[in-house]
């Protein structure tokens, strides 16, 4: 019998990774806590380390995390261009 592979939402891996970076739990403690493999919160832990160095994930099993993390600076981006506008005089 053969097992289906589990899947993880962008939301799971960022607070999954937020237990490492942020919290200080070590990477056993905190997939045991999960569930998760601990080779699976180290690589998504290596990619959250890269986007927030600015270096773009490469291959589909970043994509999702670095979608997340582009999507809010996108939204801080946009922001800053609406800011700009409301500073900016018009003639």
């Amino acid at each position: 019998m053969t097992q289906k592979r589990r899947s993880f939402s962008t939301e799971f891996k960022l607070e999954a990774v937020s237990l490492v970076l942020d919290k200080g739990y070590s990477y056993l403690e905190a997939s045991r806590a999960l569930g998760v493999g601990e080779t699976a919160l180290r690589r998504w832990t290596k990619q959250r380390q890269q986007e927030r160095a600015g270096i773009t994930p490469k291959g589909k099993a970043t994509s999702l995390l670095w979608f997340g993390s582009l999507f809010g600076a996108g939204i801080a981006f946009l922001t800053q261009v609406a800011l700009a506008r409301e500073l900016t005089p018009s003639g």
